[in-house]
């Protein structure tokens, strides 16, 4: 840690040096105006309405990620900025070829893949996603232009993945003379990369090409990863009124023997393997997006969107048979897990509807999933299941202008599902043709009662059928269902803050879990698929944002989450009985606070980020909690015409503590680390 020592010194000297530098520019050069506005309330959103509002409008919490704000954490994991967002927390389980998971208002991230909506450019996605997020992690961040984040239900217009909210990752189109980056990064753990992009139009045409390459070590010992994706996305101009969008996404992560990642040091220790080559994990995906847009005049806006998902995680490894680990009693294991998916979606807004500024917005959506599932420990086949599901929609969706500063809206989606599961190794446990439908209301409400001061609350409903790898593992699950409410204040208190304040709520029947129990007799880990009784998620969602003039900007976010089973209990015949009522729900931390503070002018951008994870629970009776910790990161840049310099110093104080709160894989966090990074604009 030598190294890492002088950094830290380093660092000291150049925080003390800024301000200094910067009194020194400012008696050569001319003062820099600047923004005593924070604006994040009156960004422009379409994630949420399918149509242009300002965040403060919209009658639920939106958080705005800007390529900017992207560009300031410096990891080869775009999730890794999803520890600023309020509500949010992130996990590092080691494998940084696959980017980090995370967890949202109570949800773990095997639940909220499930139950929130991913799209790239209003393109929804449908995703296995066991591995961190293969979307978020795999576009190059050279093309994204912004990411908006839409908290609370959205699925009255975005379907069953969209009951928690929505993440829409928008890539850049921009005209003109070309533009472009190319970036050269070197850390810790001999992780290196190299990313680029270009974008900018000729004529009537327009494009974007960007790549990321990646590879190195992750902080685990005996684990590597290598990253390759590559993303185009042309745009063509039909005259004033019409356009036309496609995206092009093909990337491949690969990460050698990722199953380390769930050892625990006293494992490791006993482990009789001195050769740690156990395995490889791999996850190519590629993705097609197409957009068409039409305007007739100025009163009617028209789009289809349709899109292509195909991923195929390949993983094995090879074990000993000692018992040493949880998979070491299946000897050997391998998984194959190929899935396509196919979407269309199209809608009409009609603008100005009734009185001036209501919109109505009514639409068709039909998805089709081909999800497969092989495994096998030791050599003999686990499971071998082959699902589709077909999904048949029509929502329509009104925003009432009652009067300049009040808004109702109000809406719904019928969804009707068609499903079929192949399981190869129990014939009688395949079914054709099994049919659900549901129809998804929902009712909002955003009311300005004060200048910049906006308060809203909104009532929906969601429904959700297993998908094609929750049928493969457990054919008898039960769609879940859920009603989600919220209310809360969006007020730029002054031209220095600006505050979202929100109280949620969503009750659950039947909703959809998976966990892991070990065997007392054997040791052997066998995975629990289950449709809990009634489970409430409900807490205190607090977003701040500041702007203290002279070049200084900060964020204090708090998170306050009550989630629990209010009824969750097994068959009285099972196996292995269990009551979990009353419970808290588990692998989320229930406390979460965050702040940041950021120096940023003349050429000169400087931060810290620290947050505070507490209330951890790593199993379902409540019975383990992991120990709170505080973790501090720190960032400094300097730009000069072209060229950016940048450092990032992640656990600054060396923080002990775990990635994760499962109990039976408590791997330790990273230590201190750094990177740096180079980058050229032309």
């Amino acid at each position: 840690m030598k190294g890492f020592k002088f950094i830290v010194i380093l660092t000291g000297v150049l925080i003390l040096a800024v301000p200094m530098i910067s009194l020194a520019e400012e008696a050569k050069e001319k003062e820099e105006k600047e923004s005593t506005s924070i604006i994040k309330l009156e960004k422009i959103v379409v994630t949420g309405t399918k149509t242009e509002k300002k965040v403060a409008e919209v009658p639920q919490p939106v958080v705005v990620v800007t390529e900017e704000e992207i560009e300031s954490t410096g990891s080869l994991s775009l999730t890794d900025y999803f520890q600023r967002v309020p509500g949010i927390a992130v996990h590092d389980y080691g494998s940084v070829g696959f980017g980090n998971q995370f967890s949202f208002r109570g949800y773990d991230y095997l639940r909220m893949y499930n139950n929130l909506d991913f799209q790239v450019d209003g393109v929804t996605i449908h995703s296995a996603a066991d591995y961190g997020n293969p979307i978020l992690n795999n576009i190059p961040k050279a093309a994204i232009d912004h990411i908006e984040f839409l908290k609370g239900t959205g699925a009255s217009m975005y379907g069953a993945q969209a009951s928690i909210g929505v993440i829409n990752t928008f890539i850049k189109r921009k005209t003109g003379a070309p533009q472009g980056e190319i970036s050269f990064g070197y850390g810790s753990w001999h992780r290196r990369y190299t990313s680029m992009g270009v974008t900018g139009s000729q004529g009537n045409f327009g494009y974007t090409l960007a790549a990321d390459l990646a590879k190195g070590d992750t902080y685990q010992d005996h684990q590597s990863f290598r990253h390759r994706t590559i993303l185009f996305a042309p745009t063509i101009q039909l005259g004033t009124d019409t356009s036309i969008e496609a995206t092009f996404l093909h990337g491949d992560r690969e990460v050698d023997n990722p199953f380390v990642t769930y050892l625990t040091e006293d494992q490791e220790r006993r482990d009789r393997r001195q050769n740690f080559d156990r395995g490889e994990l791999n996850a190519p995906l590629t993705f097609v997006g197409l957009g068409l847009t039409h305007d007739f005049g100025n009163q009617i806006q028209w789009a289809i969107k349709a899109g292509y998902y195909h991923e195929h995680e390949k993983s094995y490894l090879v074990g000993d048979g000692s018992g040493n680990s949880w998979y070491d009693w299946g000897y050997d294991y391998r998984s194959d897990r190929p899935l396509d998916s196919y979407g269309v979606e199209t809608h009409l807004s009609f603008l100005d509807l009734g009185t001036e500024g209501s919109i109505l917005t009514t639409g068709l959506e039909y998805h089709f999933d081909d999800a497969e599932q092989t495994t096998a420990w030791g050599g003999f086949p686990d499971k071998d299941a082959q699902a589709d599901i077909n999904n048949y929609a029509i929502f329509a969706q009104y925003e009432w202008k009652v009067m300049d500063k009040l808004t109702l809206t109000g809406g719904g989606r019928w969804d009707f599902f068609d499903t079929d599961l192949d399981d190869k190794l129990n014939p009688g446990q395949s079914f054709s043709g099994e049919t659900e439908s549901e129809f998804s209301p929902r009712a909002g409400v955003n009311w300005e009662v004060l200048r910049n001061v906006n308060l809203f609350a909104n009532v929906g409903t969601g429904f959700r059928v297993p998908s094609a790898y929750e049928l493969a593992a457990e054919p008898s699950l039960d769609p879940e269902e859920s009603v989600n409410y919220e209310v809360g204040v969006k007020a730029r208190v002054s031209k220095f803050w600006e505050t979202t304040f929100s109280l949620y709520r969503t009750d659950y029947e039947d909703m959809i879990l998976n966990w892991g129990i070990i065997d007392p007799d054997t040791g052997a880990r066998e995975n629990i698929w289950t449709n809990a009784g009634e489970v409430r998620f409900q807490g205190i969602d607090w977003a701040n944002y500041f702007n203290f003039g002279k070049g200084f900007s900060g964020y204090v976010h708090l998170l306050f989450d009550d989630s629990e089973y209010e009824d969750y209990k097994s068959d009285p015949n099972a196996t292995r009985p269990f009551d979990y009522s009353d419970e808290k729900v588990p692998y989320h931390p229930r406390t979460q606070i965050k702040w940041g503070l950021e120096y940023k002018r003349l050429g000169w951008r400087v931060g810290f980020d620290g947050r505070y994870y507490d209330d951890y629970y790593s199993d379902q009776s409540g019975d383990f909690k992991a120990d709170s910790y505080t973790n501090v990161d720190f960032h400094a840049s300097y730009t000069y015409k072209m060229a950016t310099l940048t450092l990032f110093v992640n656990n600054i104080f060396d923080e002990e503590y775990y990635a994760s709160a499962w109990r039976d894989m408590q791997n330790p966090a990273p230590e201190s680390n750094i990177l740096v990074q180079g980058t050229i604009r032309f």
